[in-house]
């Protein structure tokens, strides 16, 4: 909702009161529709605990630092959601006769360099929102972040660390935004409480 003060993006307007959308690709003006259901009076709840489609839960996230380019063991979970990875994968299971390298850009510093990252989930879920308060006592969508472990095996085969695991403060559900937004369903008063 538009607040009279609030700083914008410099392609909105306001015209007559109403806040307007400029594309930028041809200059057309759309009207930003303003939220009018008294539900959107409720201070202490964000906009996704009743927008959110859905979300998906991960549990037991893996991560394993492989510095050899042994994959066998990865043949059934090539597809890793890093382009990278998945084709480094490919390369020495299918297309080399498992002569590769296991080497991926540090998505820090921009350098190759030794060693990929492969990713597993005990399980992943896709389910109803998740409902949790934040440190300000608002109602968020959560979802558990950091329930993972950490490995790494060095180029010699040696495992050097093995499923360590953050602190267990870390692993409690945290509030974040799903990419799932829609219009609030007849329902969503079943949402405005945790859950």
């Amino acid at each position: 909702l538009y607040k009279k003060g609030t700083l914008m993006p410099a392609n909105i307007t306001i015209e007559n009161g109403l806040p307007w959308l400029t594309e930028k690709k041809d200059g057309r003006k759309h009207q930003i529709p303003q939220a009018v259901n008294p539900a959107h009076k409720i201070k202490k709840t964000a906009c996704q605990v009743c927008h959110a489609q859905w979300s998906f839960n991960d549990s037991g996230i893996s991560l394993l630092r492989q510095d050899n380019d042994n994959f066998n063991a990865w043949l059934a979970l090539t597809r890793q959601g890093d382009f990278e990875v998945e084709q480094q994968l490919d390369a020495n299971l299918f297309d080399n006769n498992g002569q590769g390298g296991a080497i991926m850009t540090d998505k820090l510093n921009g350098r190759e360099q030794q060693g990929i990252w492969l990713k597993t989930y005990l399980s992943r879920r896709w389910e109803p929102v998740k409902i949790c308060r934040d440190s300000h006592g608002i109602l968020q969508v959560c979802r558990t972040i950091l329930d993972l472990s950490l490995s790494y095996v060095n180029k010699d085969g040696k495992v050097i660390l093995n499923a360590v695991k953050p602190a267990a403060a870390y692993s409690a559900p945290q509030p974040y935004t799903p990419h799932t937004t829609g219009r609030a369903g007849v329902f969503f008063r079943q949402r405005l409480e945790v859950n």
